[in-house]
């Protein structure tokens, strides 16, 4: 737990506590006290009945995928950090908190990592120059994958994963959750590696958040985006935990085919084998002051670094008001065994009092899109 971490770096804001064993850290917002950790919240890692190798994974800085290439089928495996086996190099403090290289001797690894604060928030960074490989290839990277890991146990909270606009993934004390993990690609898929198609909505903003009780956090992917994806998991899949993260790909898989026909297309899943991608892997957490954790909070927050970092421009609205875009879905169908049934939406007649609803409350320019209004609803 907190033995063993000592103070690294101080703001206004946080305070950064590091542990020289691990490379794991703690940051206190001091607005609150609360204290966030690199780790799964450390209350409930005794009840935790994962696999040995899970439990690992939960308890180690990173996990990582690799693959022998010289092997004649490719079969990508994970690891994470082995106490005893892999090492920390190079360990020192920096301006706003410290540096570090793992060392995994077998696997033939070795990843510079920082970690540093800055105001609200604590920045990690994968230094892309100081990464080695040896016979092995990298995959992908997820460094700290649970900070702010949080055990439902009751507790009121959800995770945000930027499915199109945003959506929420709400904690639910069950462990019916198997193979709902969402894992896609940030700015969606990239054409030249592709992948299978499914029904998400494109990956628009690199952001995701958590928010646990009175505690929370929004992370901005600030360098090296193009190339991560974003991981979330509810408890109940991998472990008791809800966590996301980002996962940093360093190759991309594609589908080799090998035979090409009218029928069908016949091939094998490979790698680009000869290139590592470039660029540094920021990742900024900014820690949600009191009474802002929740999804407005968020999106204030996320809207605050477009402006301070991207330079986006406040906009003034016309004289007819602030546009407002209104998507309305009439109804659906549910596939069911024999027939499919029909589940109804908003009739015609409830969306023109939404709409004249809103317009008497003072919004005066909508542009309304009105979905699934045709027979078998918005699926057909």
């Amino acid at each position: 737990e907190q033995d063993g971490f000592e103070l690294a770096a101080e703001t206004d804001v946080l305070r950064l506590k590091m542990n020289r064993a691990t490379g794991h850290f703690i940051v206190e917002d001091k607005r609150s006290n609360e204290e966030y950790y690199s780790y799964p919240d450390p209350e409930y890692w005794s009840e935790e009945k994962v696999s040995s190798t899970w439990k690992q994974h939960l308890s180690s800085p990173f996990m990582l995928q690799y693959a022998d290439f010289s092997e004649p089928i490719v079969n990508p495996k994970d690891m994470s950090f082995s106490p005893g086996i892999d090492r920390i190099d190079n360990l020192e403090l920096i301006p706003g908190g410290f540096q570090l290289t793992y060392v995994l001797p077998e696997a033939g690894f070795a990843i510079p990592v920082q970690v540093t604060i800055e105001g609200d928030y604590v920045q990690t960074k994968i230094v892309r120059e100081g990464i080695k490989e040896d016979h092995l290839g990298l995959i992908w990277i997820r460094l700290f994958p649970f900070f702010g890991a949080v055990h439902t146990d009751g507790r009121e909270g959800y995770m945000l994963i930027p499915d199109g606009t945003g959506a929420l993934i709400k904690f639910k004390d069950n462990t019916l959750n198997v193979n709902k993990v969402y894992d896609e690609s940030v700015y969606g898929a990239d054409m030249v590696y592709n992948g299978l198609d499914n029904n998400r909505n494109p990956v628009a903003m690199p952001v995701f958040g958590m928010k646990s009780d009175d505690k929370g956090f929004v992370a901005v992917l600030h360098e090296g985006e193009e190339y991560a994806n974003i991981v979330a998991s509810p408890a109940g899949v991998f472990s008791g935990y809800n966590w996301i993260a980002p996962q940093m790909n360093y190759r991309s898989s594609f589908l080799q085919y090998t035979r090409r026909n009218n029928a069908e297309d016949t091939g094998f899943v490979d790698f680009n084998k000869d290139e590592l991608f470039g660029s540094d892997r920021v990742v900024r957490y900014y820690i949600l002051g009191k009474g802002s954790t929740d999804y407005v909070g968020m999106a204030a927050r996320y809207r605050q670094y477009l402006m301070e970092e991207k330079g986006l421009a406040k906009t003034e609205a016309g004289k007819s008001g602030v546009p407002l875009h209104v998507t309305v879905i009439g109804g659906d169908q549910e596939k069911g065994t024999l027939t499919n049934r029909y589940i109804k939406g908003t009739t015609t007649l409830e969306a023109e009092q939404m709409l004249k609803s809103l317009h008497d409350k003072g919004i005066g320019n909508m542009s309304v899109t009105y979905s699934g209004w045709q027979q078998g609803g918005y699926s057909e």
